[in-house]
C-alpha cells in the first residue's frame, strides 16, 4: 500500500535514478494509464475544451495536468448535447461550430475530466475546418 511516507521515498528514489516520469507515482494515476496514447477530450476549468492524443497525466490537488499531442481547442459547438456525445459521435459540419487549428503539443493545467474519443469522433473533429481570424 502506498501511503504519504512511501510516496515521498518513491519520489526520492526516482529522482536519484533519473526516472523523471511524466506521471508522478501515485495510486490516482493508475486509473489514467490505459488512456495514454488514446484520443481524448479534456474539459478544463478555465482554459476550455481540448481534443488530442493524451500523452501524460498528473494529478495536482483536485486538478488534472494533461499533456496532449496534436491538440485542437474546441471553442464552441453545435449539434452535440454534451462532451460525452461529442466524444462518441463527433460533430457534424455546422457553420457555427468553432474549432481552432491543431498545435503539436498542449499542456492543460486545470483539467476536470478526461473523456476518451471513439475513432470516428476523433477523425471528424480532427478534420473539422479550422476556425481562425
Amino acid at each position: 500500500m502506498i501511503n504519504k511516507e512511501n510516496l515521498e521515498t518513491l519520489k526520492e528514489l526516482m529522482s536519484l535514478i533519473g526516472g523523471s516520469s511524466s506521471q508522478s507515482p501515485s495510486p490516482q494515476n493508475d486509473m489514467y494509464a490505459d488512456l495514454i496514447g488514446k484520443p481524448c477530450i479534456i474539459r478544463s476549468y478555465g482554459s476550455g475544451v481540448h481534443m488530442g492524443t493524451l500523452d501524460a497525466v498528473q494529478v495536482n490537488g483536485g486538478r488534472l495536468i494533461t499533456r496532449l499531442r496534436d491538440s485542437r481547442r474546441i471553442h464552441y459547438w453545435v449539434e452535440a448535447a454534451s462532451l460525452s456525445q461529442m466524444a462518441i459521435d463527433g460533430l457534424p459540419p455546422h457553420n457555427d461550430t468553432r474549432i481552432a487549428m491543431e498545435v503539436p503539443l498542449m499542456v492543460v493545467s486545470d483539467g476536470i475530466e478526461i473523456i476518451p474519443c471513439s475513432a470516428g469522433a476523433y477523425e471528424k473533429i480532427k478534420s473539422y475546418q479550422v476556425w481562425k481570424k
